[in-house]
């Protein structure tokens, strides 16, 4: 639970640091809908005050936004684990919303990839780092 009589910029900076996201992570919320709040293109978010975009007594799903370079497509990507399991909906929400439609061979070799061992200790890093960041995020009342 968090207040939301606070300005964007607070809440966006107190959510990154309880769920170990990087200070240069774009991250937004999602509501039980899948309905994007935005908080990552407000204008003035050191003075606009969360209240404004948000509703009290609500759940809300912590996404990281992903901006492509030299292109304008969006990712958006849930921090919250088992995502499926508590909205079974939400993954192909967030995939519609990030403008992405994956054809069957991109499926195919996504498994592939995803069959074979990381190497990497940035791989295997990134994996625990994700693994961390469960939350499910429930604001208290204006």
């Amino acid at each position: 639970m968090v207040n939301l009589l606070c300005c964007v910029q607070t809440l966006t900076g107190h959510l990154k640091l309880k769920c170990q996201c990087r200070p240069e992570d774009c991250i937004d919320l999602v509501d039980e809908k899948g309905t994007l709040m935005n908080l990552s293109k407000v204008e003035d978010p050191a003075s606009d005050y969360a209240s404004k975009y948000l509703q009290g007594r609500q759940h809300y799903i912590l996404i990281r936004v992903v901006r492509e370079e030299n292109s304008e497509a969006t990712l958006y990507e849930s921090l919250l684990e088992d995502l499926e399991k508590h909205y079974p909906d939400l993954p192909d929400q967030l995939q519609q919303l990030s403008g992405k439609t994956e054809t069957t061979d991109q499926k195919k070799k996504d498994s592939l990839e995803m069959a074979q061992p990381h190497n990497s200790t940035q791989a295997r890093n990134k994996t625990t780092l994700q693994s961390k960041r469960s939350l499910e995020f429930k604001s208290t009342p204006k």
